[in-house]
């Protein structure tokens, strides 16, 4: 399957609009805190009026409770709204991503195909010739059938094909190594 660096980059932006939707629409719901303390307290002090003295052995303790309930929805519902707007852009920015990474993954394995059919056509034909060429220019160089030029313009273009031999293989390459980015190989 293909999945480029940019697609999980998509996912996790989505992934983070969805728990800041959570945490705006978690704001609606009343704050409940629960709390207790232990304190010690050392030395002495006046108690309805007379001195008494506290040791390490003395503790204080208590609870508290407390309730959060929002009474202004206002700036709460526009959290929610720009959240959810947030998600729906990550979400569209996703989807498009993922459309325009599989169109270019058709695209570049048509290519793919293709430069690979080229590669073949001239391994199988064109290097074959080449070879042919410079074989019967030489059997004709050396029987005194043409001249130098000729025989170095059968090598000129014989070179001229490989080159193009080479050129089919090095554009297959990038072709596999572009499609072999998409598809996180």
């Amino acid at each position: 399957t293909l999945r480029p660096p940019i697609i999980a980059l998509r996912e996790r932006q989505l992934e983070l609009a969805d728990q800041k939707l959570s945490v705006a629409n978690s704001a609606y719901a009343p704050n409940i805190t629960l709390g207790y303390f232990n304190q010690s307290f050392v030395g002495t002090t006046l108690v309805n009026g007379l001195p008494r003295t506290y040791s390490i052995g003395n503790r204080f303790d208590g609870f508290s409770v407390g309730l959060d309930i929002p009474l202004w929805f206002v700036p709460l519902s526009a959290k929610n709204q720009e959240a959810e707007i947030q998600r729906s852009t990550a979400h569209q920015l996703l989807q498009k991503e993922l459309q325009h990474v599989s169109h270019r993954g058709q695209s570049v394995m048509a290519q793919v195909e293709a430069q690979a059919s080229v590669m073949q056509d001239v391994q199988n034909t064109l290097i074959p010739l080449a070879n042919t060429m410079v074989a019967q220019a030489l059997t004709a160089y050396h029987a005194g059938q043409i001249e130098y030029v000729e025989t170095f313009n059968a090598y000129t273009t014989a070179l001229e094909i490989r080159t193009s031999a080479l050129q089919s293989i090095y554009d297959y390459n990038l072709a596999v190594i572009e499609y072999n980015s998409l598809v996180q190989r």
